[in-house]
This record gives structure tokens, sequence and C-alpha cells, in this order.
């Protein structure tokens, strides 16, 4: 069984009175360790380059004196296996924090829910909800081979900070987050029709 399909939230438990369900969802794609999503390649080309210039100056060492091939192979070997390690956390957390997200729509809001522990490792659902605008963008985050729809932003990360991790992951840029955390659909299936759906729920809440 998908244990992402296990432990989906009981969205009815969290709606408000008279709310309707709308939608629902998850990442399609970013819950697989080798399904690298985002920013990712471009920290592993970066350290499969400096990896390979770094085998390739060997041939320029001396094969005798203070520093001698001998020692150049050792220091090597061991940022070679430093950086193996560092990819392989970086998969390792990506996965972690796709695998633990829900979405919904509903006719009042976005929301994502987040699966983490607490402070004291109990285990717990976090919510964040971003109310529907009749003004808003709702832009796509073009991704391969799937997209993002960004559905709000919020200045404190804490309601999605469980311990541990909250939704950043090593595929967002550097900077998200760092002063504005955005809320995110990541990596759903037909970003486009999606987000049709939102601007039509937010068109409503006019009505």
């Amino acid at each position: 069984m998908d244990k992402a399909k296990a432990w989906a939230p009981d969205w009815t438990e969290t709606l408000e009175e008279g709310e309707a369900l709308l939608w629902t969802g998850r990442p399609e794609y970013g819950r697989a360790l080798l399904q690298i999503v985002g920013h990712e390649p471009v920290w592993y080309a970066s350290m499969i380059t400096g990896v390979v210039a770094m085998w390739i100056s060997l041939a320029f060492m001396p094969t005798e004196g203070r520093f001698d091939k001998t020692d150049a192979i050792t220091i090597y070997a061991a940022v070679t296996a430093i950086f193996a390690l560092w990819a392989a956390f970086m998969a390792s957390q990506r996965q972690f924090v796709l695998s633990k997200l829900h979405y919904a729509i509903t006719d009042r809001r976005a929301i994502v829910c987040r699966r983490g522990r607490d402070v004291r490792l109990r285990d717990g659902l976090y919510f964040v909800s971003c109310p529907l605008d009749p003004g808003g963008v709702y832009p796509i985050l073009p991704g391969r081979p799937l997209s993002s729809i960004r559905v709000g932003s919020s200045l404190s990360a804490e309601t999605v900070q469980p311990f541990g991790a909250g939704l950043a992951h090593p595929g967002w840029p550097v900077l998200w987050g760092r002063i504005i955390m955005p809320i995110l659909f990541e990596n759903v299936a037909d970003a486009p029709a999606l987000r049709v759906r939102l601007l039509a729920a937010a068109a409503a809440r006019t009505l």
C-alpha cells in the first residue's frame, strides 16, 4: 500500500461549517529518491563538475614531494565521498518532505497538510490555509516533468514547520523561504487545469 495514501488526512475534520471540498491531491513527482526536482540538478551538476575537475588535476601532481599523488588521492577520495553523502542526504530530504504533503481546494481556501512530529516526537498533521483571493494570480512555476502552483505566502513558517523539516527542501531555490514562505501545490498533475479550478473557485467567492 502507498504510505502517502495510508495517512491521507480526513479533510472533513478540517472544513469549516458550510465549506465544500472541491479537490484533493498531493505531489505526483519527487516522492521517490531518484525523482529529482527543481534546483537539485544545479547542486548535483556543481558537485560532479568539482569532483571531475579535482580528479583531472591528479594528472599534474608530482609523484614525489611534500604533497604527492598518494596524498592527493586520499584527500580527493574523502571529498568525493563527502559529496556523494551530501547528494544522498539532499535527495532523501526532498523525498521526506514531499512524501508527507497533501493538498486540498475548498470553496473558501487552498490548504496544505504536512505530516510531521512535534518537539515531543508526537506524530501529527500541520495545516496552512490560504484564503481564496478573487484577484489572485496563482502563478504556475514550470518544472520537469511536472509544474507547481503558488497558492499563497506566509510570513510565519511556524504553522508548517514540524520538528525536523517544514515545506522547504533542496529542490527549492536557495533564497526561498528566507523572509516569506511560499505556499505551493508542488509537482501536481495538469497544473494549468488545476489553476483554472483555483481561479474559478476564487471568482465564485465574489458571487
